[in-house]
C-alpha cells in the first residue's frame, strides 16, 4: 500500500471534511489517494485550519471562500489576512492556475489573559491551591498538555519534593512556555494587572443571587461559518441568569468591538467589557442583562407590629425568580457606607429578605448602653389603663364593684373598667355588658368613657389623655434618624415629664422636657437610644 500523504494531520480530522473518501472498506489490496492536504497552524492567539486547493482558472480567493467554503462575506476579510499568513508568498489576489494553495476554512481566535513577560515567572503559592489548579486556571493548560508541563516545572524547580503537596506562601518557578499563556495576576504578587477587590465580590453575590459563574474552562463560540472564538474563562467569566439569559465579562476590554457585535449577534450574549470605579456601578451595569424577575429602585418596607413597619433605603431590590417570593429569596442590595443596624437586620431577614451592604460600612455611632423598651400592657385594658391614670397621678380604682341607685328605688350592681376622679367629677369606663352599662352609669352620675366593643386599645388611651387634657398629639417617627434601616412607628406623642421620669430614670432625652411616645410597633434592641436621640421616650402598647 502506497504511504498516505506525509502533511495529513490525523488529530484535525474532526473538523475538515476530505474530500473523495470512500463511504465502504476498500476491498483488499486497493490503495487510498487523497487529494486534499490538512494544514494547521498556530499563529500567536488565532489557530487557523486550511486544506491544499489547485487553482484552476477562473478562481479567486473571495469565490473559494464565499461559495466553495461558505464564508460570510462579513467574516471574509479575517480568512483572507488567514490566507496571508498561512500562504506568506502567495498574492491573495492573483491566484496562478496550477499553484496548490492552502485554503482556510476555520479560524479559532483564542484570548486568553495577556501575556507574561519573556523570562520564567514565579508564582506564589495562595490557599486552597494546588498545582493542577494553577496550571488549568491561571495559565490555561489542558489535560493533554498537563503531563509536559509537568515535567517541565519539576525541571525547573530541582528543590520541589513532591508536586502533589504544596505550602502556602511557596514559591515556584513557571517556565517561559508556561508562563507566557498566564493572566499576570498570579505571579510574584506585584499586582500588576490585578481587578479591583470588589470584582470577586460582585460574582460571589450574583451567586448568591441564583446566577451561575463560570471561571474555569474555556468558552467556544461559533460566530460565523467558520469562524470560531475561544475564550478562557478565567479571563472572560460568562455569568448565567437564573432564567437562563448570559453575559460575557470583558474586565480588561480585550475584545474588539467587531467581536463584541458577533458574540452579541450570533448569541445573544451581553458583553460588559471594563470595570466600574466601585461594585455599586458594577452592578448597575451587569444586574438588567441577567434575566431576573425583577429588579426594583428606591425605599423597600418590612412590617414590624401593628404600628410600625421597617424603611429600608436600598439601591435595589432583586427577585430572581417568581417563587423565589415565597421562599424568603428578596435580596436588598444596599450602597457602600449604609448604616444597618444590626437588630432590624435581623428582623428584615426574618421577613424573608436578603441583605447585602455593596462595600463598607458607614461609621458607627458612639456605643451608648441597651435599656430595655418600657412596655404599658393592654392585653388586660383596665389594667392598662389603670397604669397609665396612676402615672398621671389621676386616684383610680381597676374593676372596683359599683352600687348604681336609680330613681324609684332600682338599683344596679356594675363593675366598670376603670373608675377616677378628675377636676371633682367621677368618671368610668364601663364594661362590655350588660348591654345598658353606659346609661345605668350615667344615670347613676358618673362620666363615662365610651368604649366600644373591638376598639383598639390606643383609642382608649387616646380618650383618656383627651379627657385628661394632656397634650398629645398623633405623629409617626423614624428612627434611627441616619441609618439606612429604620424603624417607622406611629403613635401618640404627649408631654408627660413625671411619666418619663418614672419609666426611664437613667435616660435623659435630647430636649426638655422629656416627652413619651406611645405607640404600638415592636420594639428591639438599641431602640430607647434611637428615640432618645430624637427627644423621645418611647412606651410599647402590647396588646397582644
Amino acid at each position: 500500500m502506497r504511504p498516505l500523504a506525509p502533511r495529513l494531520l490525523l488529530g484535525f480530522l474532526l473538523s475538515c471534511p476530505v474530500a473523495h473518501a470512500l463511504e465502504a472498506p476498500p476491498s483488499q489490496g486497493s490503495q487510498l489517494q487523497f487529494q486534499k492536504t490538512l494544514f494547521v497552524r498556530q499563529i500567536a492567539g488565532t489557530k487557523v485550519f486550511a486544506e491544499s486547493h489547485e487553482v484552476v482558472r477562473g478562481d479567486t480567493l473571495w469565490r473559494l471562500l464565499t461559495e466553495e467554503y461558505g464564508i460570510s462575506a462579513d467574516v471574509a476579510p479575517t480568512f483572507i489576512a488567514a490566507f496571508r499568513q498561512v500562504n506568506p508568498e502567495i498574492d491573495p489576489d492573483r491566484l496562478r492556475p496550477g499553484s496548490v494553495v492552502r485554503v482556510p476554512f476555520k479560524v479559532e481566535e483564542r484570548l486568553a489573559g495577556p501575556a507574561a513577560e519573556a523570562a520564567a515567572a514565579a508564582h506564589v503559592v495562595q490557599p486552597g491551591e494546588s498545582l493542577w489548579r494553577i496550571l488549568t486556571r491561571r495559565f490555561a493548560l489542558t489535560r493533554d498538555e498537563m503531563g509536559p508541563a509537568l515535567r517541565s516545572i519539576a525541571a525547573a524547580n530541582p528543590d520541589l519534593v513532591d508536586l502533589d503537596h504544596l505550602t502556602v506562601g511557596q514559591r515556584i518557578v513557571i517556565p517561559v512556555a508556561i508562563a507566557a499563556r498566564g493572566d499576570g495576576t498570579s505571579g510574584t504578587g506585584d499586582g500588576a494587572g490585578r481587578l479591583p477587590p470588589f470584582h470577586r465580590s460582585v460574582l460571589e453575590l450574583l451567586v448568591e443571587m441564583g446566577c451561575t459563574v463560570t471561571e474555569t474552562g474555556e468558552t467556544f463560540l461559533p460566530l460565523a461559518r467558520g469562524r470560531t472564538l475561544r475564550l478562557d474563562a478565567v479571563d472572560f467569566p460568562l455569568i448565567t441568569g437564573p432564567g437562563g439569559v448570559a453575559v460575557i465579562l470583558d474586565p480588561r476590554s480585550r475584545l474588539a468591538p467587531a467581536l463584541v457585535r458577533g458574540v452579541e449577534q450570533a448569541w445573544g450574549y451581553r458583553v460588559v467589557q471594563g470595570v466600574s470605579p466601585d461594585a455599586e456601578t458594577q452592578l448597575g451595569r451587569l444586574l438588567p442583562h441577567l434575566g431576573f424577575q425583577e429588579v426594583s429602585e428606591g425605599l423597600r418596607t418590612v412590617a414590624a407590629g401593628a404600628g410600625g413597619s421597617i424603611v429600608a433605603l436600598v439601591r435595589w431590590t432583586v427577585l430572581p425568580r417568581t417563587e423565589d417570593l415565597w421562599e424568603g429569596r428578596l435580596h436588598l442590595l444596599f450602597p457602600a457606607g449604609s448604616r444597618l443596624d444590626p437588630a432590624l437586620a435581623e428582623v428584615v431577614r426574618h421577613a424573608g429578605f436578603r441583605v447585602h451592604r455593596l462595600g463598607e460600612e458607614g461609621p458607627s455611632p458612639p456605643a451608648t448602653a441597651v435599656v430595655e423598651p418600657a412596655r404599658l400592657a393592654m392585653d388586660d385594658p383596665a389594667q392598662g389603663a389603670g397604669q397609665l391614670l396612676g402615672l398621671l397621678g389621676v386616684s383610680h380604682r381597676v374593676r372596683p364593684e359599683v352600687e348604681c341607685r336609680l330613681a324609684g328605688g332600682v338599683s344596679y350592681r356594675l363593675r366598670p373598667l376603670v373608675t377616677f376622679r378628675h377636676l371633682g367629677l367621677d368618671y368610668a369606663v364601663p364594661p362590655e355588658t350588660p348591654a345598658a352599662a353606659e346609661s345605668i352609669l350615667s344615670r347613676a352620675g358618673y362620666f363615662t368613657v365610651s368604649r366600644l366593643p373591638g376598639a383598639r386599645p390606643m383609642n382608649l388611651l387616646t380618650d383618656l389623655l383627651a379627657l385628661l387634657g394632656v397634650p398629645h398629639a398623633r405623629t409617626t417617627v423614624e428612627v434611627p434618624a441616619d441609618g439606612a434601616l429604620r424603624m417607622q412607628a406611629t403613635g401618640i406623642v404627649l408631654e408627660a415629664p413625671e411619666i418619663g421620669d418614672v419609666l426611664y430614670p437613667t435616660v435623659k432625652p435630647a430636649g426638655k422636657p422629656p416627652r413619651v411616645f406611645l405607640t404600638e410597633a415592636r420594639l428591639f434592641d438599641g431602640a430607647v437610644g434611637w428615640f432618645a436621640a430624637q427627644g423621645l421616650l418611647p412606651w410599647q402598647v402590647d396588646a397582644r
